[in-house]
């Protein structure tokens, strides 16, 4: 991990998840489609631990380029090659990392101003890891902050996706298929007939 001590960089773009004991093999995917779509510097990947011991299955990606522009790129690139996505079971954008509730608070606020219509609909998600945190209350507090669309919770427009590991949050705003997950990308790979990835 980076010297700082926090138990994820706080430059962080992604956070992957996979299967305990598949880290690496997921981290190698992410890295394959961040490489694939231009934005092969610097990429950085850390295995989210907790003093002397890992996080099972997180993995945090850092690497130069907005996180909302590149999961929108590797999700139309995975959708073209689902095949790829073999061990990662999520990959999530992170627009903020901080240990400050007040700068969470802002950025939201400010996110939804510029992002969330006066009739669009969003609910706020919280995972938690390694944190003891009121996930109740992280969301009231959350909720109080945004003043425009409606909630909705079986189908909302956006999502304010908010990951607590340890003392950090890790927040963005962002539309539902910006989580790139395994399952939804599997379910196109079961629709295509195998010439047309031979």
């Amino acid at each position: 991990m980076s010297d700082s001590g926090n138990i994820v960089p706080l430059n962080i773009k992604f956070l992957v998840t996979t299967q305990p004991r598949y880290e690496l093999d997921a981290a190698s995917e992410v890295w394959h489609c961040l490489y694939a779509n231009g934005y092969g510097e610097d990429i950085e990947v850390y295995f989210v631990r907790r003093k002397d011991r890992a996080i099972a299955g997180l993995i945090a990606i850092v690497f130069d380029g907005n996180p909302i522009e590149a999961i929108q790129k590797i999700r139309a690139y995975l959708l073209e090659k689902p095949w790829i996505l073999r061990y990662t079971n999520k990959i999530i954008p992170v627009e903020l990392a901080t240990k400050s509730i007040d700068e969470l608070l802002n950025f939201i606020a400010e996110k939804a101003k510029l992002r969330i219509g006066p009739n669009d609909t969003w609910k706020i998600q919280v995972s938690k890891r390694a944190s003891k945190i009121s996930s109740r209350r992280l969301i009231e507090r959350v909720a109080s902050v945004i003043n425009v669309g409606k909630v909705s919770l079986e189908d909302p427009q956006w999502i304010v996706n908010i990951e607590v590991i340890r003392d950090v949050y890790l927040i963005a705003l962002i539309r539902p298929e910006w989580i790139i997950r395994k399952k939804e990308i599997a379910s196109v790979l079961q629709k295509k007939k195998p010439l047309e990835y031979l």
